[in-house]
């Protein structure tokens, strides 16, 4: 619907007639909440150890000759 609307209305108008009404705060909560999980398992992966191997295996990866 947003990219469809192009120019044809101010975008605080297009995006509330898609359902997001960014005069109130709730999207700005509800963006945020989301933020924080996202942070939140980044936290609980990084503490289980799975970045610093994730970052091995793509190490290893960009050191091994191309075939």
């Amino acid at each position: 619907a947003m990219l469809s609307a192009g120019g044809s209305d101010y975008p605080l108008d297009i995006l509330k007639r898609g359902g997001v009404d960014l005069t109130t705060t709730e999207p700005v909560k509800i963006g945020l909440a989301e933020f924080d999980a996202t942070v939140t398992e980044l936290e609980r992966l990084a503490d289980a150890g799975v970045l610093e191997e994730a970052a091995a295996r793509l190490a290893a990866h960009e050191a091994a000759p191309e075939e």
